[in-house]
């Protein structure tokens, strides 16, 4: 008991403690100023894809889509970054994080196909529909006559 005693003694040391306490302090401010510029950084992004995409009268679903991932990927990336400031060794996380990703989106698109099916057909058909290629062949026609 007074082995562990003072060897809890020898720990809680004060100046051994305190280098220990600014050293973390400041890797933890570090990484929260990272997380919550970046988080900043990512919501902007986002919002101005919205913006473009709605301008460009896409599908709300493949818009939705679309920005969540865009969002999710830049999160994904601020997260590490801010983990890294910490130092924490992320190298394996990467690999397991690209690996699930992958799982993810293959278990999406095999669960649910017409799903993304029928947003991208609805976009065909909008922007080729029969109507607006014969006007075109018209056109040709009537400048070539």
């Amino acid at each position: 008991m007074e082995n562990l005693l003072g060897a809890l003694a020898t720990q809680l040391d004060p100046e051994v403690v305190a280098p220990l306490i600014v050293s973390w302090a400041g890797r933890i401010l570090a990484a929260l100023a990272i997380f919550l510029a970046g988080r900043w950084v990512s919501q902007a992004l986002r919002r101005a894809f919205r913006r473009a995409v709605a301008a460009a009268e896409m599908d709300a679903t493949l818009t939705r889509l679309l920005s969540s991932l865009i969002y999710i990927v830049l999160m994904v990336f601020v997260v590490l970054t801010a983990l890294t400031a910490l130092g924490v060794n992320t190298t394996n996380f990467l690999a397991v994080l690209g690996a699930a990703g992958l799982a993810a989106g293959l278990d999406t698109l095999l669960s649910s196909p017409e799903q993304f099916g029928r947003a991208g057909r609805a976009h065909v058909e909008k922007q080729h529909n029969l109507e607006k290629q014969v006007k075109k062949l018209e056109a040709i026609y009537d400048r070539v006559k």
